[in-house]
């Protein structure tokens, strides 16, 4: 299982794909969530992309995409 900072993380990438049809930046996912730094913000990404819950796509600045894993996880955890 995954933390409530990880669980919160991933719930804003889906809500801001959802809301703006592409995937949010590193800085916007930092100002949204009030993450300290966009490195910090960047060894959350990490962490979730190594339990296979998003996909970064790395030759694109908006790369991010939730995997079935992601989604699935979303779905059976929904707030």
């Amino acid at each position: 299982m995954i933390n409530n900072k990880k669980f919160e993380l991933l719930e804003t990438i889906l809500e801001f794909i959802n809301d703006n049809y592409f995937s949010p930046t590193t800085t916007e996912l930092t100002n949204i969530l009030d993450i300290e730094t966009e490195e910090k913000t960047s060894e959350l990404l990490k962490e979730l992309e190594n339990l296979g819950l998003i996909e970064k796509k790395h030759s694109k600045s908006r790369n991010l995409a939730l995997t079935y894993k992601g989604r699935k996880l979303l779905s059976n955890n929904m707030r």
